[in-house]
């Protein structure tokens, strides 16, 4: 991922999709309405509503074994995120970090982006192999993965690996399993995040996104069920 993400060394653009990716990966990504940091009363609440419905409504994505998500992909179905100046002016620090600092921080936006726009927060931490994010927006439960978004505008998540019997970041049968491993921590509010987490699933009431971050801002995509 190194030379992919956006800041880092470039490569040519060889076909169409990475082309109309990389258009969305270098622009800086449009703010809904009073979604930024200002405004009062009414207007914030349309903002937070426009933002939500990014979240919730996001056009869905299917996921290959390999975690591949393409430039194309996120070009059809990505929503980009309305983000502060405060959250912009952070990421535009990304280039000069070091890779877990720059995780850092990109979960840090994302999660303020979220709860900014009134997703209430869970524990859905169990050490590298769980949830950046886990909230809670009426009746349904939102799981989040932040991952950088490359300068072709493709993301990349964790493929299944036979080894450790993970299957695919962010599939049904990965978050089931990463929701059982929450559960068997025996923290009362990491059991809490789980239990919700797979009851949802069961109900259908299981949102399950990626944000892809740069420098530029974050795009959110839904992941089919």
């Amino acid at each position: 991922m190194a030379n992919n993400v956006k800041d880092g060394p470039q490569y040519p653009l060889d076909n169409v999709d990475e082309t109309q990716g990389a258009i969305l990966a270098s622009t800086a990504l449009v703010v809904g309405p009073a979604a930024t940091a200002g405004g009062t009363g009414t207007l914030n609440a349309i903002g937070r509503a426009w933002e939500a419905g990014k979240v919730l409504n996001a056009g869905e994505i299917g996921l290959s074994r390999g975690g591949n998500i393409s430039a194309q992909q996120v070009t059809r179905a990505g929503m980009p995120a309305g983000l502060t100046s405060a959250e912009m002016d952070a990421l535009r620090n990304l280039g000069s970090l070091s890779n877990s600092a720059a995780g850092v921080l990109r979960e840090t936006v994302s999660n303020s982006y979220f709860e900014r726009n009134g997703f209430s927060t869970l524990d859905g931490k169990c050490g590298t192999n769980c949830f950046d994010g886990v909230y809670v927006k009426g009746d349904q439960v939102i799981v989040n993965e932040v991952k950088p978004l490359s300068a072709n505008g493709s993301i990349k998540l964790s493929g299944g690996n036979d080894a450790t019997g993970l299957k695919t970041q962010m599939s049904d049968d990965w978050i089931r399993s990463r929701a059982s491993e929450l559960i068997k921590s025996g923290n009362p509010a990491k059991v809490q995040t789980g239990t919700l987490i797979l009851q949802a699933s069961k109900a259908g009431k299981l949102t399950t996104v990626v944000s892809g971050v740069n420098s530029n801002g974050m795009v959110i995509v839904k992941v089919k069920p």
